[in-house]
């Protein structure tokens, strides 16, 4: 019919799902404190954001240790994966936490 004709034309001009940049990005995300010697690390959708919460005082664990710098952001498929990363991240010790950064930074 027409009207089916009509429909199928408009959507075939429409961008595909696949074109369109609506997936969101997550990230496993490392920081490190400028002034003290520690490291944090955590998982997001949005790093600018996230970065601005932790140097603004609003996380109740960085608060104490700010301003904080990004020294590794990982992109994951999902935050599932974003959680995995970062719970594997959080068990190795300083100094295999460090090595890490040096290796994938």
């Amino acid at each position: 019919s027409f009207v089916k004709m009509l429909i199928e034309h408009q959507h075939s001009n429409l961008p595909h799902a696949t074109s369109l940049s609506l997936k969101l990005k997550f990230y496993t995300y490392i920081l490190k404190s400028i002034e003290h010697d520690q490291y944090y690390i955590g998982q997001t959708n949005n790093l600018e954001n996230r970065l601005k919460r932790h140097n603004a005082g609003l996380e109740n664990y960085t608060k104490k240790y700010s301003p904080w710098v990004i020294v590794l952001a990982i992109e994951k498929n999902s935050r599932s994966e974003a959680i995995i990363l970062e719970r594997k991240l959080k068990n190795l010790g300083s100094k295999r936490l460090v090595d890490f950064i040096k290796k994938y930074s």
